[in-house]
């Protein structure tokens, strides 16, 4: 065979091998024994962002592992020196997760090995979902078996006690009465909360870029309210709870005037509600409000244990407890709401160290 003929047939291979790369419908590449990138499909120059003409011939770990030498747990290491013929190997790429199935074939006596992408991501996301449903469904058991389970024994030994009474006292029975409904009023709110972040979240399953005028299906919440009436309606609603422990509301700072949504009450209800309990008898809820040109600043100020700095951001976490607070009520699920309700505002939340002692909640919501 000439010269001619074998550089006319290795034009034809070559043709051939690009138009067979080119059928498939997952980003493909092959590389020689030496790392070098011979061929490629339009597929996987899509996901790299480069012309063909600028990939070949060039080491394919630059592209794929962004290394300047081969690293250690790259296949074609041991595929191109060893006698095996295939590996997998899973890693991320410009955000992405890809399985990269490697298979080893040989030409004219030489070792090329034929690497194909397959885009798990959505895998990759949907095995996040499921482990945080499982996290979920744990906490919530937890929740109903610790938490609200208290709180309908507590109600049921005032009801034991009622029917033990010999002769009414008026004032008695209403004392218990009135403790047996705070109890049934904190059950609702658990199952409240419950409700609020199943719908919250399930859009957050869809999409993180989400603010809560494109959320249609939840009622009751999206009425538009001044910030200062909703607050200081949450105040009228907490006065008994902080009057047993003693605790005094006070409200400062500016004449804030800015339109939210009516779900923000669920913010505001959850953080001095925290604040009344976690605060120590015969103290101080302080309400702070700053109007700033663009935004409104909300502070929420306790006189309680305070919380250590590598609790400050687990908080906010989904379904997240302090060990050392359990004994109290359980803190996740109302602050995981606080966190999700501020962010479909466009704001930001988040808790510093009050002086001389407890926590600050600080609220940061823009005027529009």
């Amino acid at each position: 065979m000439s010269n001619e003929e074998k550089q006319d047939l290795d034009k034809s291979l070559k043709e051939a091998m690009e138009k067979f790369l080119n059928s498939l419908p997952i980003p493909t590449f092959i590389v020689d024994d030496n790392y070098n990138i011979v061929a490629a499909n339009d597929e996987f120059l899509k996901i790299i962002g480069k012309s063909y003409e600028e990939i070949l011939n060039d080491k394919c770990y630059k592209y794929l592992h962004l290394t300047d030498l081969p690293p250690e747990n790259c296949p074609c290491r041991y595929l191109l020196k060893e006698e095996k013929s295939n590996a997998c190997i899973e890693i991320m790429f410009k955000n992405r997760y890809y399985i990269i199935c490697h298979k080893v074939d040989r030409f004219n006596g030489k070792r090329f090995v034929i690497h194909s992408l397959i885009d798990i991501t959505y895998l990759k996301e949907l095995e996040g979902m499921l482990k945080d449903a499982l996290k979920k469904k744990l906490l919530l058991l937890d929740i109903l078996s610790h938490d609200v389970i208290n709180m309908i024994t507590i109600a049921r030994n005032y009801c034991s006690i009622i029917r033990t009474y010999e002769s009414i006292d008026r004032k008695e029975l209403v004392r218990d009465l009135e403790k047996v409904e705070s109890q049934l009023k904190r059950i609702e709110r658990v199952i409240k909360n419950l409700k609020i972040l199943v719908n919250l979240d399930k859009y957050k399953m869809f999409t993180e870029d989400i603010c809560i005028k494109d959320i249609k299906d939840i009622k009751d919440i999206k009425d538009i309210k001044d910030i200062k009436d909703i607050i200081l309606s949450v105040i009228k609603e907490l006065e008994d709870e902080a009057r047993k422990k003693n605790i005094s509301i006070k409200v400062y700072g500016d004449d804030v005037k800015a339109p939210v949504y009516e779900l923000i009450r669920e913010v505001f209800y959850n953080l001095i509600d925290n604040a009344i309990k976690y605060s120590y008898g015969d103290s101080f809820v302080i309400v702070e409000l700053k109007d700033e040109k663009d935004k409104v600043i909300i502070k929420v100020k306790d006189f309680g244990p305070g919380i250590p700095d590598e609790f400050k951001n687990k908080i906010f976490e989904r379904f997240e407890r302090i060990e050392d607070t359990r004994k109290i009520r359980g803190m996740g699920l109302g602050l995981s709401i606080v966190k999700r309700i501020v962010e479909l505002h466009n704001g930001r939340v988040w808790v510093e160290n009050n002086k001389p002692r407890g926590s600050v909640f600080v609220v940061e919501l823009p005027k529009n």
